[in-house]
């Protein structure tokens, strides 16, 4: 009888020992292998496509580079054009954004019919500011493109890129002269109402993704 207790005790304390085990086990977590690494810094951020036009001399009157943001100066306004007659001015792209772009600088009627006196109006350029002190420097410093019909219908381009940290403005010098051959038709003619001259820019193919510089090879100009 002695014995039996005693061996009752003994499961009884074996039992109440395992449950205690039990419940401090609870409290407790299993040991794994693990492990970890982190990549931080990792930055997504859009670049920024930021163009201007700034302008002198033709009928700005200005003498030193002024934006056309800013002024909305007309670079050629005179109405009493014939034949012979040249206004020569000077223009400069500018970009402060980060990415690179292409542009280029158009002439458009912004209203009414152009006429034919756009015809007779022959377009000279050079992609410098040239020196034209005289009437014979527009022909031997700056380079014929065209009539400003050709300039206009979009016939002749005038087009270049600007790449931040490297090349972040280009200079042009542009002419305007009416031909001595223009005859008496050409009179009390007007190229539209009136017409803009302005830069379009666009993504330039020349930042690098995954796979190469293509990515915004199909971009468009803007409006």
């Amino acid at each position: 009888m002695t014995k039996t207790k005693t061996t009752k005790r003994a499961l009884l304390g074996s039992v109440i020992a395992l449950a205690l085990c039990f419940t401090m086990l609870l409290g407790t977590t299993y040991a794994w292998f693990t492990d970890s690494a982190a990549s931080s810094g990792n930055i997504i951020k859009s670049g920024t496509l930021n163009i201007d036009l700034l302008v002198k001399g033709g009928a700005t009157g200005y003498t030193d580079y002024t934006s056309v943001k800013a002024s909305n100066a007309a670079v050629f306004d005179y109405d009493k054009w014939e034949p012979g007659y040249a206004s020569v001015a000077f223009a400069k792209v500018t970009t402060t954004g980060n990415l690179a772009v292409k542009y280029s600088l158009t002439i458009a009627a912004e209203s009414g019919t152009v006429s034919d006196l756009a015809n007779v109006i022959d377009v000279y350029y050079a992609a410098e500011e040239k020196t034209v002190s005289t009437r014979a420097d527009i022909t031997t410093q700056l380079t014929r493109i065209g009539t400003l019909s050709d300039v206009i219908s979009g016939a002749v381009t005038i087009d270049d890129t600007l790449i931040p940290g490297s090349d972040t403005e280009d200079y042009a010098t542009i002419a305007l002269v009416m031909q001595t051959t223009a005859g008496n038709q050409y009179q009390n003619l007007a190229i539209g109402d009136s017409f803009t001259i302005k830069v379009i820019a666009g993504q330039a193919e020349y930042e690098s993704d995954t796979f190469g510089t293509d990515y915004d090879a199909g971009s468009v100009y803007g409006n």
